[in-house]
């Protein structure tokens, strides 16, 4: 048994170090929870965004229930938010009917079902106390991961005024001129057939900085875009629409008188003024409106990536933690124990145990060696950025008859963990695809430093791929983007069917640099 003991000790001391190894696996799960409270502060910056915008904003799931509601929705309609989430907004928010008489529950209905028919409408909304209020509103289905509609994110404005100003115009034509110039719409007005304009009022002046002169000389053209969809000849033909078919509503590029371009909501109807027939023109500058609806958009969308990549990443650790580490730990303290007893019946079946059990625990050192790997090398912190990149490749060329070419030219030595480690996981992301669906015979890094830059490249010269389908669904390609962009740096990925791909990164090097 003595003769023994030192070999138990060994085991021991090596069931220990796992054990240390484990702990530091633990550590990393502390470091991803600390990742999940800054996405939820991004999450808590976001909500701020939101709940300060002066705009109704709401999330509805297919059946028109509320799952969202912002502040100043529930400021507008009268509601506190227990009140209006988990209801329908038909018969809180919206009436079943409208004063005209039109069934709103099948408008809900068909919005909740198609949201991308109504991206931009107009509908009769209600207050809490019965108050009845309309409501400009733009529609964007919000799609789960597997690309089924989930919600329809809502944003309003009130049109209250703007409707109480229509039907002042119409009930009261000597009131007109008052109305037309105090109204915070851009108003044309509209000669039928020509299109010809023959009034604005002082917004439409402020709005795109003319004189009346140069208004009323001028056409849709000079104050558009120019060209396609938003030139003189689609203007012409909604205003025939307008003038002979119905109301046209949509938005429209139009141009001030110093060039610059702006977004405008226009509604077209016809309008009797001064016992004529004529094409009434409404216009508002929704340029802040659409900078607003594609960062939350955005903003959402990459949140959700982010919060389904690391908990993909946490499950896949968890995984192998059970599956690989715990089961070889297990094995070991079972042969361990099956050492000490054994070594006082059946001396040869104790040998056999204890070899069973160094097996296992070699096998176990190796998979927490694996794993530690995969979180973040630790050649990366003891040699920095171009050892970590040789490291990869010398494990990469394992995995088959690839050439893998590193060549590089940099002055540094060292630069901030948080820089090595974004430049690191885009070397990988970037050889793990060419790898797996280049089938390129060789594959090569570049990493240059330039007066003011670092540039790196990873190129092939394999199959190549269409951006326009790929990238929709590839988070690794989203993922180098947002790691360059971080950095203050681009990312463009440059590639052909059939002629290979290469992926090329910029980032911005100065005094300010970050480094170790």
């Amino acid at each position: 048994m003595d003769d023994h003991q030192p070999e138990i000790e060994r085991l021991q001391q090596e069931l220990a170090r796992a054990r240390d190894r484990l702990a530091a696996l633990e550590a990393t799960e502390a470091r991803h929870a600390e990742t999940l409270a800054r996405l939820r502060e991004s999450e808590t910056r976001y909500r701020q965004l939101v709940e300060n915008v002066n705009s109704v904003i709401l999330r509805m799931d297919r059946r028109g229930n509320i799952t969202f509601v912002n502040r100043f929705a529930c400021s507008f309609f009268g509601y506190p938010e227990d009140e209006l989430l988990g209801k329908n907004v038909v018969g809180t928010i919206v009436p079943e009917v409208d004063g005209a008489g039109q069934n709103l529950v099948e408008e809900i209905r068909d919005i909740c079902e198609h949201p991308e028919r109504h991206q931009n409408h107009e509908n009769e909304n209600m207050h809490r106390d019965g108050g009845r209020v309309w409501v400009a509103w733009t529609n964007k289905g919000l799609f789960d991961q597997n690309g089924e509609l989930a919600e329809i994110l809502c944003i309003g404005n009130d049109l209250t005024g703007r409707k109480h100003y229509e039907e002042a115009l119409q009930a009261s034509e000597q009131n007109y001129r008052e109305i037309f110039n105090a109204t915070m719409n851009a108003i044309f007005i509209h000669e039928i057939p020509t299109g010809r304009v023959v009034d604005v009022n002082q917004t439409m002046l402020d709005m795109f900085g003319l004189s009346r002169d140069e208004a009323m000389r001028g056409t849709v053209e000079d104050i558009s875009e120019g060209h396609s969809p938003y030139s003189q000849r689609e203007a012409d033909e909604l205003l025939r629409k307008a003038a002979f078919e119905g109301p046209q509503k949509f938005e429209w590029r139009s141009r001030r008188s110093n060039g610059e371009l702006f977004w405008t909501e226009v509604t077209l109807k016809q309008a009797v003024i001064g016992g004529i027939p004529r094409v009434l023109a409404l216009a508002i500058d929704i340029t802040q409106r659409k900078h607003f609806q594609e960062r939350l958009i955005e903003e959402q969308q990459l949140l959700h990536q982010l919060l389904e990549a690391q908990e993909r990443e946490r499950r896949l650790i968890a995984f192998e933690i059970h599956d690989g580490l715990a089961q070889q730990l297990t094995a070991a303290s079972m042969y361990c124990g099956n050492f000490e007893r054994l070594c006082r019946d059946d001396l040869d079946q104790a040998i056999q145990s204890h070899e069973a059990g160094s097996i296992m625990l070699q096998k176990a050192l190796a998979e927490t060696r694996r794993l530690i790997r995969g979180l973040r090398p630790p050649v990366l912190d003891e040699s920095g950025l171009v050892a970590a990149i040789e490291h990869l490749l010398i494990d990469m060329k394992e995995s088959g008859p690839t050439e893998i070419e590193f060549l590089h030219e940099v002055q540094f030595d060292r630069l901030d963990p948080a820089w090595e480690n974004s430049l690191f996981r885009i070397v990988q992301e970037s050889l793990t695809n060419a790898l797996r669906y280049s089938e390129s015979p060789k594959i090569q890094v570049r990493l240059r430093q330039e007066p003011g830059w670092l540039l790196l490249e990873v190129e092939d010269w394999g199959n190549g791929f269409d951006t326009n389908q790929v990238e929709r669904s590839c988070f690794g390609l989203k993922g180098i983007r947002e790691r360059a962009g971080l950095l203050g740096g681009t990312a463009t990925i440059e590639t052909t069917p059939g002629k290979g791909t290469r992926v090329r990164v910029e980032l911005p090097l100065n005094k300010n640099t970050p480094a170790a």
